[in-house]
């Protein structure tokens, strides 16, 4: 779902929305005082299948009549648990989007 709240030149937008992620594996470092250690690790406790929320507030403006540019900072969090074991974790990421956006069968 995206809000628009400032319409101008620049418009300014917020975003909610759920998504579903499919971890086709798991990478594992472990650094320690004497070497760092690398794994992919594909465990039947893990779980592929991750449900999760985002928000994002960001600046958009119009190249042209087809296409619009945008910037915005994103927050996700897996409400799904990482794995069947007894530690409750959850993944989360924070980032930067940026990209184009098209308009299809604008009137």
């Amino acid at each position: 779902m995206r809000y628009v709240f400032l319409r101008r030149k620049i418009a300014c937008f917020a975003e909610l929305g759920l998504t579903t992620t499919y971890a086709l594996n798991y990478k594992l470092k472990t650094i320690t005082e004497l070497d760092t250690k690398n794994e992919v690790l594909k465990n039947a406790d893990m779980l592929d299948i991750h449900f999760n929320g985002f928000g994002a507030l960001g600046l958009q403006t119009d190249l042209n009549e087809e296409m619009m540019i945008f910037v915005q900072p994103i927050f996700r969090y897996d409400f799904t648990l990482l794995s069947n074991a007894p530690v409750r974790e959850h993944l989360y990421s924070a980032g930067i989007e940026c990209g184009l956006r098209f308009y299809f069968n604008k009137k």
